[in-house]
């Protein structure tokens, strides 16, 4: 695929060397690059840590207030914390939000083991826990489900806290899997795959201290800022003004987040009920194509700083070109084309599954928040 880029931008330089895909170079492409809490929570089509951390270290400066609306796992605000910029992240899933939230905050190890003993306190209650009949029953042992309903109860009835957040992220990674440490029969570590094998009893302490041990062995760097976190949606954030949007909005026609993380989402009280309502919200964007961009993209404007820079990371799905789609749109709201830098994606991983999908190209479309100069459109006169 050609790369596009316009001459005379600010960022000319920036975008040449992101079209050279930097992040796929050695040790960058390494499958464990980055700080270990990249691996607080496994998650679905989460962006590489390596092209988070390029992006935050060519297009921004230290200091700098950095946004990703779609938030996922905080990959993109986790790297700009990491490097002396304050990433903040919103997303409208509770299991995004947490394990964001977990991710850009300075966590205390005393008020984490504080938080696991009262974990264990609220589990030795649960021989009187209420069973409820639901999907995740057929995924655990039923001593097992016992305890996780009871941690469930507990943390669905507790305060937010950074090291709240930072457990319960430990605990939704392990809820499911087909590794020592899952609580679960064998499953799928990224996908609640219909579960296999024995009912086999995990005590849910056991693998939740592992955990929680292992993502506090590596210290932050002494330049990392704390940022923040927020559980609305895109459309009207919580959030006054920011220097930079990099973000990754759902691939049209491709990972469905609701059914991939309806464990997780279940275990952060979004119940399948929850998930029925949600798929049948007009006002749900992961189910209804482009019809939300225009508001999203006045909602960009309005909080990114003169000459604030979006950077969109996009898939061609099929025959579905987003960045074409959302060019026009963008445009219609004030935005400036700087570049698109395309890379062929049918070498990525599937993590051994079988529905990869029909994503063959990912995307970067680099736009600019237009002041008084007149939009130039993406078209063949600006390849490089």
């Amino acid at each position: 695929m050609d790369n596009l880029l316009i001459s005379n931008s600010d960022y000319e330089k920036e975008i040449k060397f992101l079209s050279t895909l930097p992040y796929r170079n050695s040790p960058y492409s390494a499958r464990n690059w980055g700080h270990v809490r990249h691996g607080l929570c496994s998650y679905s089509s989460k962006i590489k840590p390596s092209i988070a951390y390029y992006l935050v270290n060519l297009f921004s400066k230290p200091n700098d207030v950095i946004l990703d609306p779609f938030s996922g796992v905080g990959t993109i605000p986790f790297e700009a914390c990491l490097n002396h910029r304050k990433g903040i992240g919103v997303d409208l899933s509770p299991l995004a939000f947490h394990v964001t939230n977990a991710k850009v905050h300075k966590i205390n190890k005393t008020k984490v083991n504080e938080e696991i003993q009262r974990v264990k306190g609220a589990i030795s209650k649960s021989e009187n826990i209420e069973i409820i009949d639901c999907e995740a029953k057929l995924f655990y042992h039923p001593f097992t489900f016992c305890e996780i309903l009871a941690a469930r109860d507990y943390f669905l009835n507790s305060e937010i806290t950074p090291e709240r957040s930072f457990v319960l992220s430990c605990l939704l990674h392990i809820l499911h899997g087909n590794r020592p440490y899952a609580l679960s029969r064998r499953s799928h570590n990224l996908i609640p795959i219909p579960p296999k094998g024995k009912f086999v009893y995990k005590p849910l302490m056991k693998s939740l201290v592992e955990k929680t041990d292992r993502m506090l062995n590596e210290e932050l760097p002494p330049e990392f800022i704390e940022g923040a976190a927020y559980n609305n949606d895109a459309c009207k954030m919580a959030v006054e003004s920011v220097d930079k949007i990099f973000t990754s909005p759902p691939f049209l026609g491709t990972t469905e987040f609701l059914r991939q993380n309806r464990i997780r989402l279940w275990f952060c009280g979004w119940d399948k009920d929850k998930l029925i309502a949600l798929k049948k919200n007009s006002n749900f964007l992961e189910f209804n194509g482009l019809s939300l961009y225009p508001q999203i993209f006045k909602e960009f404007h309005k909080i990114l700083r003169e000459d604030g820079l979006l950077i969109l990371h996009l898939g061609i799905y099929k025959k579905e070109n987003m960045a074409e789609s959302l060019l026009p749109i963008a445009e219609g709201k004030n935005f400036t084309f700087l570049g698109l830098v395309n890379e062929d994606s049918t070498h990525i991983e599937t993590h051994g599954r079988t529905d990869k999908g029909g994503t063959h190209t990912h995307q970067f479309l680099i736009m600019q928040k237009t002041i008084d100069r007149k939009s130039t459109r993406l078209n063949s006169s600006h390849l490089i």
